[in-house]
């Protein structure tokens, strides 16, 4: 007569790790297999002799396998750590993007606000539009150059270290540290040290490279 498998209670199958409960050895392993179980963990460091978990089972070559987590593991954390890793995420790309972002102070009526005509050439092509300059006491600078109403060609957020730049005329958008900032960009940032050394002047012309700046205020 087949013997009866016993069922092996909750708190046991807790404790036995990634082994399978449900597959019960009910005989002991052989002399010579346990021989050779002995001396394979003997000169292997590796491999751990652990006393089974529950009277009835026999000792199986593959020890390795007490060595999964707990049957339970993956349920318990399944939900709550995968929570917080996505807190945590979160939060880290929150502050990254607050840290390196960098805010330009707001235009004011303290600032200098001064309109005219701006006209662009760089190889053989020549823009002209409406430009109109804010510059505070600070250093703080902003450009707008337009060609007609709501047709945005060029707008500078610019201070001492930083700038911020839109551009439909290069299809070109670029914010960061102005020694760090393309070379195509380079003629464009240049013009903000340029108008705060002439605040008064009425025709401004700036040549950088292949590149000519003309204002009239």
């Amino acid at each position: 007569m087949a013997e009866r498998k016993k069922r092996v209670p909750e708190e046991h199958r807790k404790l036995a790790g990634g082994f399978s409960h449900r597959c019960m050895i009910p005989k002991r392993p052989a002399p010579d297999e346990a021989a050779d179980i002995f001396r394979h963990t003997s000169r292997n460091p590796a491999f751990v002799r652990i006393p089974l978990p529950l009277p009835g089972h026999g000792l199986r070559r593959d020890l390795i396998r007490w060595l999964a987590p707990p049957a339970n593991f993956c349920r318990a954390f399944s939900t709550k750590g995968l929570t917080l890793a996505c807190v945590l995420a979160v939060i880290c790309l929150t502050s990254c993007t607050f840290l390196s972002r960098h805010h330009f102070k707001a235009p004011s009526k303290e600032w200098q606000t001064r309109t005219g005509q701006l006209q662009y050439r760089t190889g053989g092509v020549t823009v002209a539009g409406d430009v109109v300059v804010r510059i505070s006491k600070q250093g703080d600078f902003e450009l707008m150059f337009s060609k007609g109403p709501g047709i945005n060609l060029f707008t500078i957020q610019q201070d001492a270290n930083f700038a911020e730049v839109k551009s439909s005329l290069t299809r070109q958008s670029w914010s960061g540290r102005t020694d760090q900032a393309p070379r195509q960009l380079s003629g464009w940032l240049s013009i903000r040290e340029k108008l705060i050394a002439a605040p008064d002047r009425r025709v401004i012309r700036h040549d950088t490279g292949t590149e000519r700046f003309v204002f009239r205020f």
